[in-house]
C-alpha cells in the first residue's frame, strides 16, 4: 500500500520534529558518563560488573545504564576501564534507544573519558516509523570534581564536545529516506561549585557539592528525506550534584526552555 503526497508530507513533517528532537535528547546522553567523576578508583561501582542505572524525568523521560568492564589498577589513584551506556528515552510516542561505549583512564585521580571503538547505534520506533543508524561523537575531555573540588566557590573549566548523525528513516511501512546532522556541538561553560549539603538522593541522603554551568547545544541544519530542517540553539542551566563518598554525580538537574527535568542514580552494584 502506498502513501500519497499528502501522507507522506505528514509522516516526513512527524520524523523531522522526532530526528530534531531525538537528536537534541542523544547529545544529551552522550553526557551521561559525567556521572563517573573523578575519583572513581576506589568507588563502590569501579569493579568488573560494575553497573550505575539512571532515570530522566522532565521533557522526554527514560533511562541509562552505564556498565562497567575491562577495569584495571595499578596504583593509588590510577586505572583503566571500559564502560557501555544505552540510554532508553521516550519523546513525542517514539522510543529512541543509544548505546554507545567509553574507555576511562584515571591517572592521579584525574578523570579522562574518550570514545572509542565503531560509532554507536541508535535505534527509535514508534508508531508513525522507524530510525536507526549511526551517532559518532569526539572525546568528552576531562570530567575532574572528585580529585579537584576543594571549597564552595571555586571555578572549574568547561568542556565541549561534537557529534555526528547519520539514520535511514522509515514511515508507514516505506522508506522514508535519511536524517543527517554533519555537526553538532555541545558546550559546557565554567563550572561554579556551591556550598557542600546532604540532599536526599534515591539511595539514601547523601553529602554533596553543587556544581552549576550553562551547556548549550548548538546544531548545522538537520537534513531529513530530502528536507532541511534548522534546529536552535538550546541553552540549559545544569546543576551536578557530585557526592564523594559514591564517586558519582548522584543527581543532575536541568532548566531548559522553562521546563525542569532531573537525571539521578537509582542502584549502583
Amino acid at each position: 500500500m502506498s502513501m500519497n503526497s499528502d501522507d507522506r508530507a505528514s509522516a516526513r513533517q512527524s520524523l523531522d520534529r522526532r530526528t530534531a528532537l531525538g537528536a537534541s535528547l542523544a547529545l544529551a546522553a552522550l553526557l551521561l558518563p559525567a556521572a563517573a567523576s573523578a575519583g572513581v578508583c576506589d568507588a563502590p561501582w569501579t569493579h568488573d560488573g560494575g553497573e550505575i542505572r539512571m532515570t530522566m524525568q522532565g521533557g522526554a523521560p527514560g533511562t541509562a545504564t552505564m556498565s562497567v568492564s575491562g577495569v584495571r589498577k595499578s596504583g593509588k589513584g590510577q586505572c583503566n576501564a571500559n564502560i557501555s551506556v544505552v540510554s532508553n528515552v521516550a519523546a513525542a510516542g517514539s522510543a529512541n534507544e543509544t548505546r554507545l561505549d567509553y574507555t576511562m583512564a584515571v591517572i592521579e585521580d584525574r578523570l579522562t573519558i574518550s570514545r572509542g571503538g565503531a560509532p554507536g547505534k541508535v535505534e527509535g520506533k514508534s508508531a508513525a516509523g522507524t530510525a536507526s543508524g549511526m551517532l559518532d561523537s569526539s572525546a568528552v575531555g576531562t570530567l575532574a570534581y572528585g580529585g579537584v573540588i576543594e571549597a564552595e566557590g571555586q571555578r572549574l573549566p568547561g568542556e565541549s564536545q561534537t557529534v555526528r548523525m547519520d539514520l535511514q528513516l522509515t514511515a508507514a511501512g516505506q522508506s522514508a529516506g535519511q536524517a543527517k546532522i554533519p555537526s553538532a556541538r555541545v558546550t559546557i561553560g565554567g563550572k561554579v561549585v556551591g556550598k557542600r549539603a546532604t540532599i536526599p538522593t534515591r539511595l539514601g541522603q547523601k553529602s554533596c557539592w553543587p556544581v552549576r554551568y550553562e551547556r548549550t547545544t548548538t546544531m548545522a541544519p538537520v537534513t531529513v528525506a530530502g528536507h532541511t530542517v534548522s534546529v536552535p540553539p538550546a541553552t540549559a542551566s545544569v546543576t551536578d550534584w557530585y557526592c564523594p563518598d559514591m564517586g558519582l554525580v548522584m543527581k543532575q538537574e536541568v532548566v531548559q526552555n522553562g521546563q525542569a527535568g532531573t537525571i539521578e542514580v537509582v542502584s549502583v552494584k
